[in-house]
């Protein structure tokens, strides 16, 4: 997806922000200036949950953090470190994807909630050693998609599977999954 429609985590670029701190060096001033802005918009970010902030509230209060997020990334394209100036040129290049949340409602700064989402395959693949095969992957992929929507939609997932098996030896319908509205 290209950056304009397509949002980066800001709890990631602030572990990247954490990691130019750590190394410390010329750069670490750099890194704890973004960490602060960081600090600054997420606090931001808490109060338009909370409803203390609409919209365009929201974006009033980040654009002057903006413009300085964008001026501690140019500073960062000349760091000393190489992992520094790395990390700015990628801000700089991905700057529409930092700041999606801003303008469509619904997006949000960080991808926790879809790394949630993902938690239970990966314990299952970690603790299942993988899939061997490509069958194998898209069944375990085919089943994680299933639990996740019984999940969504309240589903007792193994009660569902348990009539879903009883209804397919006895050759009739099973359960829906989806429900109706």
């Amino acid at each position: 997806f290209t950056p304009a429609m397509r949002q980066l985590c800001h709890a990631h670029l602030r572990r990247d922000i954490q990691a130019v701190i750590d190394r410390g060096g010329a750069d670490k001033g750099l890194g704890e200036r973004w960490l602060a802005l960081s600090d600054a918009m997420f606090h931001v970010w808490h109060a338009y949950e909370r409803g203390e902030l609409d919209g365009p509230g929201l974006s009033a209060h980040v654009t002057p953090i903006l413009t300085e997020w964008q001026e501690v990334a140019r500073q960062a394209t000349v760091a000393e470190s190489s992992k520094t100036r790395a990390l700015g040129k990628s801000m700089l290049k991905l700057w529409p994807a930092m700041w999606n949340f801003l303008l469509f409602e619904g997006v949000q700064p960080t991808n926790n909630e879809a790394e949630r989402a993902q938690r239970k395959g990966v314990k299952i693949r970690k603790n299942t050693f993988g899939s061997t095969s490509p069958e194998g992957a898209r069944m375990i992929g085919h089943f994680l998609t299933v639990l996740g929507t019984a999940r969504r939609q309240g589903v007792r997932f193994v009660q569902w599977l348990v009539e879903t098996r009883e209804a397919f030896l006895r050759g009739v319908a099973g359960p829906a999954l989806l429900l109706s509205g």
